[in-house]
């Protein structure tokens, strides 16, 4: 599954930087550190942490057509988006 930057994420869920950020020092989300040290979110995990994601803003989000069709497939195969 691809994984987003934590500005990615704030496109596809209802909650604040200052929450999200939080919510990962507190361990509620989990994230992967990339090459660079930066933080990185699975889309999964935002949907276990925050429920269903906005997809309406996945183009613009990440700005990857193939990203968008991995989500949209999710979505195809029975897991809630």
């Amino acid at each position: 599954m691809s994984k987003l930057s934590a500005s990615e994420a704030l496109e596809l869920i209802s909650v604040s930087k200052t929450t999200l950020y939080s919510d990962m020092e507190k361990g509620v989300v989990s994230y992967d550190l990339d090459a660079k040290g930066r933080k990185r979110v699975d889309i999964a995990e935002l949907q276990r942490v925050y429920g269903p994601l906005d997809i309406s803003t996945l183009d613009h989000a990440v700005g990857c057509c193939a990203f968008t069709r991995e989500v949209r497939n999710i979505g195809a195969r029975g897991i809630r988006i």
